[in-house]
């Protein structure tokens, strides 16, 4: 009965993510309330796993035991299955940015239990890593050049060891953690990131994400990236395999990287621009009030989440 019950789980939640065809009609703010401490509260947890350092990952030289954030919602039980979204910090920060650490946790952390408790959302499990190597040189995202190196490199343990240890040790839509167990679940899996953490998201989208991710959500990335290996890539799947959600705001110094960017993804075939009317497999929003900091991270994930986990339109979640 229960591997029935998972298997009708996992058709709701992928006919749930099937929306995502269609774009949001702009960003929406985050409820004021929803910043407050909520009477259903999720939990915040650390999450550690073992991996090698970044630079020498192929020789297996350095063993590394590194540290992710992971929000698990109230009532969270092992016996259902919950939908996986990955959210990648930006330059100068860490795996606690959005969620903070356990007896130390972040606004961001009671919007997630608001929206869940309100039913904007459903359930679902939210996971911060870090791309730093978290070694005697501290938090490596603080030198940038270092940090576009370490993004680069980040699939090597992303795909290999975090992404497997974790959806074994919580409850995910995946039967097991092989490489095929874990694509067969992409469905209900996002990938995201702000800022440097979006660099990371277009570096794992080249890399291979899209065997084991359908939603990719980079908000305000602030570089010129390697597009024609990124159009490479995605041109090999279906296009209705996949979404693209990109987000930056108006103020943000990030905002011209992205113009050149969906500029060019307007022009190829297999990038087909949606809206909230037309289905396609990319969308372009940006927010009217935003620069380039913490609160806009947090404004574009609440958004992202909406689009990805939401029980009716992002536009419909403030009121």
């Amino acid at each position: 009965m229960k591997i029935i019950a998972s298997a009708l789980l996992l058709i709701a939640f992928a006919l749930t993510c099937a929306r995502a065809e269609y774009a949001p009609e702009a960003v929406s703010g985050i409820p004021e309330e929803y910043f407050k401490p909520s009477d259903a509260p999720g939990r915040v947890e650390e999450f550690f796993y073992e991996t090698w350092e970044a630079f020498s990952y192929g020789d297996r030289l350095i063993p590394l035991t590194k540290r992710a954030i992971v929000y698990l919602p109230y009532g969270y039980d092992a016996a259902h299955a919950y939908g996986t979204v990955y959210l990648i910090h930006g330059m100068c920060n860490d795996e606690t940015c959005l969620l903070g650490s356990p007896g130390d946790e972040k606004a961001f952390k009671n919007v997630l239990d608001n929206a869940i408790q309100c039913g904007v959302l459903e359930p679902l499990i939210i996971v911060c890593p870090t791309y730093n190597n978290l070694n005697s040189a501290g938090r490596d995202s603080d030198d940038f050049e270092l940090g576009l190196r370490l993004s680069r490199l980040f699939y090597n343990e992303f795909f290999t060891d975090l992404l497997p240890a974790v959806e074994g040790a919580y409850s995910a839509y995946v039967s097991d953690v092989t490489p095929n167990g874990l694509k067969a679940a992409r469905e209900n899996r996002m990938l995201g990131g702000f800022s440097l953490g979006a660099v990371t998201v277009w570096r794992l989208f080249e890399h291979g994400a899209l065997d084991y991710f359908r939603l990719f959500v980079p908000m305000s990335c602030g570089i010129f990236l390697d597009d024609a290996y990124i159009h490479r890539q995605a041109r090999a799947y279906d296009p209705d395999s996949y979404f693209i959600l990109i987000m930056n705001g108006i103020y943000d110094s990030a905002l011209q990287y992205d113009n050149e960017r969906v500029r060019l993804m307007r022009r190829e075939d297999w990038f087909s621009e949606a809206s909230a009317d037309t289905p396609g497999n990319f969308a372009y929003l940006t927010g009217d009030e935003y620069g380039h900091g913490d609160m806009a991270f947090m404004q574009y994930a609440y958004n992202a989440l909406c689009f990805f986990a939401g029980t009716k339109p992002a536009a419909d979640a403030t009121k």
